[in-house]
């Protein structure tokens, strides 16, 4: 889907590929560009970093996640889900779009960022609660892009082995649940193949 400026949300390199996705968002703080006419950009000023290309700036998918993810729902099928996502681009630019078609305050914060993103994290997570509607405020499982690596596979088989038949159930960039019984022994190891 295509999005205007101000809401559009891409990976860096401008991959497509799912698997290039996910090993983007792999570099540190899961890196997103973003238009210098993006809301968040515009709200930001001082506190984003110059992207590749000019006239872009770089955003944090884990620093969205953690703001948002108190204001946002997850669908259950996603929630269930025994991997690692995040939110795909796509996603985010719907979400900033809902949120300024709902009257979100985008008013520049002029502060450094230490200062600043504390701030513009606190208004995001209240504008997904304060101004969404559920239906606005649901990630579903089409909505994520699912990044499960080899070496994530083979470290669950590994806590297999060693918690006996007991695993992590779900680590994500932003969510862990309880330690809980799940796969067996060979399950694991097939899925670590």
């Amino acid at each position: 889907m295509a999005f205007e400026a101000k809401y559009a949300v891409n990976y860096v390199g401008g991959v497509t590929v799912m698997q290039e996705k996910c090993d983007s968002l792999e570099q540190e703080g899961g890196p997103l560009v973003i238009a210098n006419d993006h809301m968040w950009a515009k709200m930001l000023p001082e506190a984003l970093p110059d992207g590749a290309p000019a006239l872009t700036k770089m955003a944090s998918e884990t620093e969205w996640e953690g703001a948002a993810v108190g204001g946002l729902l997850l669908e259950a099928a996603l929630a269930r889900k025994n991997t690692h996502w995040a939110v795909g681009a796509d996603r985010w630019a719907q979400l900033f779009k809902d949120l300024d078609e709902a009257g979100f305050d985008s008013s520049p914060i002029l502060k450094p960022r230490d200062k600043a993103m504390p701030e513009a994290s606190a208004r995001l997570r209240a504008g997904c609660l304060q101004l969404l509607t559920p239906v606005q405020r649901t990630i579903k499982l089409t909505d994520v892009i699912q990044c499960w690596h080899f070496s994530h596979a083979l470290m669950v088989a590994l806590y297999v082995i060693t918690l006996d038949s007991m695993c992590l159930c779900c680590i994500s960039r932003s969510k862990l649940t309880a330690v809980s019984p799940c796969w067996s022994f060979s399950h694991v190891l097939m899925d670590a193949s």
